[in-house]
């Protein structure tokens, strides 16, 4: 079978792409308490930050919303104003609401409160 190619099984292939990127979405943390809920690993900031404005689209559908308040650990408000700030304009854009994000550093990573008025 001189010349003959053989086809990679993409969807072989992009599971091992999940995994990898799974795995560098969370950090290793080796003590023991809250932060990581008993499961030995503690999520990224970047994870943290992309699950909260998932909720916060959810939430922001309702009807008579007009402000969005989201309180966060001090970290994730960090990455969201910073490296996320061109999709919260979007979504306030979009939904024609005010959206204000508050960072606590009293809150654990995983933690976060969306108010709505």
């Amino acid at each position: 079978a001189i010349g003959r190619r053989h086809c990679i099984n993409k969807t072989r292939t992009n599971r091992l792409n999940v995994k990898r990127c799974r795995a560098a979405l969370y950090t290793e943390l080796r003590l023991d308490g809250d932060r990581c809920r008993g499961k030995g690993l503690i999520p990224s900031v970047e994870t943290l930050a992309l699950g909260f404005l998932r909720k916060l689209r959810l939430k922001s559908l309702k009807s008579a919303t007009s402000i969005v308040r989201g309180i966060v650990p001090l970290e994730v408000a960090d990455y969201l104003l910073n490296k996320k700030r061109k999709e919260i304009l979007d979504l306030e854009i979009r939904r024609n609401l005010s959206i204000i994000i508050e960072g606590d550093k009293s809150m654990i990573p995983g933690e976060s409160d969306i108010m709505i008025k």
